[in-house]
């Protein structure tokens, strides 16, 4: 990828340039829910990146029936903020100008859910007021939805606001802090831990110093400490947790290149994976096992890594360094890669998953027309274009937590700017009103109260959970729900042999099922 007279200190400056533009870029007991087939694609990376199979432990990830201990979201409508009522549904949330806003297409309504901070601005000798910072994914909610965490662009530290208690506090973090200061993170599904990637960076006198590289940090909300996880002195960025909480995956600059002439040297970014079984004692993390699961040597970069739901297998963004050419590539955990899209003419920039892993959106870049927004069945390889609007610039997509809905942001010169929403049942896009110059951030479920006779609808998540006859594993099973089922729960869940079970009518059948990890939703019209 590059001359052999070009230097590593220039090598290493490409390199940071390229993960500093993907961090802007974008940077969601039962029958064992079935891993989504690998698809038969038929192009490969270049044949000089050969996945590197080392003698480390395979892994595998936790069975869904494992996952029991996990509590399910639990933000009901009344118990949301008093003075902002909001009934069981699920609604889309942005961020705009430092503030958390919420809306509803079925009321045509967006409030000021919270204001957390006057974002940093400058004045032109015009008098034209511009944002110093684009703070677009900077809140991350926690799993039960009540708990927001966020980066103050004004002092460049994280913070958390509790939406029942409106407590704001700062959260244990690097004692270090820069409203030039960047980060990406991501909740466990226990909402115990907070992982993310940090550069360590402060401002004297209009100069930045500190750490070079950003490093992943993980923080126990419970106990308030936190600790730096990896210490290379090279760029880790994008840290996810894998759908059962026991690994992690990131990118990281660190894998070593011997590259003849120029000798050997970090090489472009790869994705690594590490076990979290560390953080029962955190700052133990630093010594934690890992596992490089891509060897891209010096001929490309990759980015944006995000776990397909319910399997082992990890979507990224691979960048041809000869060619400029992206495209979204699937990685499993023994280092096997498969193309998705292979598009030699265009440019995939962002994905998301839907929430049973059997699709992706992604956005993409063609010369010439434009960024549109497509979505790809893994299933039957089919790619349908949901925006067809070369005028228009859209930001990263989300998916609803049923899988009904994807939400972005999006840039135009007239009135279709803001947040937009697409429904996957009747392919129709709506403009979500007073969302001007808003980034999306995340859904927001509002539950009902869990009392005897509600009706609820079974999430991606409970897909082909069992119902038994008895609350007890060995009992007869006598259906198995399918997500988007409705249900009636027939009074409160009890506890036994150690699960949470509840009582439910589906159609004629009533039974028990046991509680995992979000597996039913409120039932909602369009939000």
């Amino acid at each position: 990828m590059f001359p052999k007279n070009i230097s590593p200190n220039f090598h290493r400056f490409y390199i940071i340039s390229i993960l500093i533009i993907s961090f802007i870029v974008g940077c969601s007991p039962a029958s064992k829910i079935p891993v989504s087939p690998t698809p038969t694609f038929s192009k490969f990376l270049p044949p000089t990146w050969t996945p590197t199979i080392t003698a480390t432990p395979k892994i595998t990830l936790t069975p869904t029936e494992m996952l029991t201990s996990l509590p399910t979201s639990t933000l009901s409508s009344s118990s949301i903020l008093s003075d902002f009522f909001l009934s069981p549904r699920i609604y889309p949330v942005f961020w705009r100008d430092g503030a958390i806003y919420i809306g509803s297409l079925a009321s045509e309504k967006t409030q000021e859910l919270v204001h957390l901070y006057d974002q940093p601005t400058q004045v032109s000798s015009s008098g034209d007021i511009t944002y110093l910072y684009n703070d677009s994914e900077t809140a991350k909610i926690s799993p039960d939805g009540r708990t927001l965490v966020y980066m103050n662009m004004e002092d460049g530290f994280l913070y958390s606001y509790n939406l029942i208690t409106k407590e704001k506090k700062k959260i244990s973090q690097p004692d270090s802090g820069s409203s030039q200061r960047t980060w990406q993170g991501s909740w466990s599904l226990d909402g115990k831990y907070l992982l993310y990637a940090m550069d360590i960076v402060e401002l004297r006198d209009d100069e930045v110093f500190g750490q070079e590289f950003p490093s992943i940090f993980i923080t126990d909300i419970t106990q308030d400490i936190f600790s730096q996880v990896t210490t290379w002195n090279t760029a880790e960025i994008s840290p996810v947790w894998s759908p059962d909480s026991q690994w992690i995956a990131f990118t990281s600059d660190n894998a070593k290149v011997n590259s003849g002439a120029l000798g050997s040297f970090v090489g472009s970014s790869d994705i690594f994976v590490m076990s979290t079984k560390c953080v029962v004692k955190i700052e133990n993390c630093k010594n934690s096992f890992f596992k490089q699961l891509t060897n891209t040597g010096i001929n490309g970069d990759v980015y944006a890594p995000d776990w397909q739901p319910n399997s082992s297998n990890i979507g990224f963004i691979y960048v041809n360094g000869q060619s400029g050419d992206r495209d979204i590539y699937l990685v499993d955990l023994n280092g096997s890669i498969t193309n998705l899209t292979n598009t030699p003419n265009d440019f995939e920039e962002a994905f998301r998953w839907s929430p049973d892993g059997e699709k992706l959106v992604f956005k993409r870049f063609t010369p010439g027309t434009g960024t549109d927004l497509f979505v790809l069945n893994i299933l039957d390889k089919t790619i349908v274009n949901i925006t067809n609007s070369p005028n228009i610039i859209e930001g990263i997509p989300s998916w609803s937590p049923n899988g009904k809905e994807i939400a972005f942001d999006q840039n135009a010169d007239d009135t279709k700017s803001g947040i937009t929403i697409f429904s996957v049942d009747n392919n129709k896009l709506h403009l979500l009103t007073n969302s001007n110059s808003g980034s999306f951030l995340f859904w927001l479920t509002i539950f009902p109260e869990i009392t005897k006779d509600v009706t609820l609808t079974v999430s991606p998540s409970g897909k082909n959970l069992n119902v038994r006859s008895e609350p007890s594993g060995d009992s007869q099973i006598l259906a198995k729900l399918q997500s988007g089922d409705i249900i009636i729960v027939l009074g409160q869940p009890i506890e036994s042999n150690g699960y949470t079970w509840w009582k439910i009518r589906h159609n004629e059948v009533e039974g028990w099922v046991v509680q995992i990890y979000d597996w039913y939703l409120p039932i909602t019209v369009f939000p």
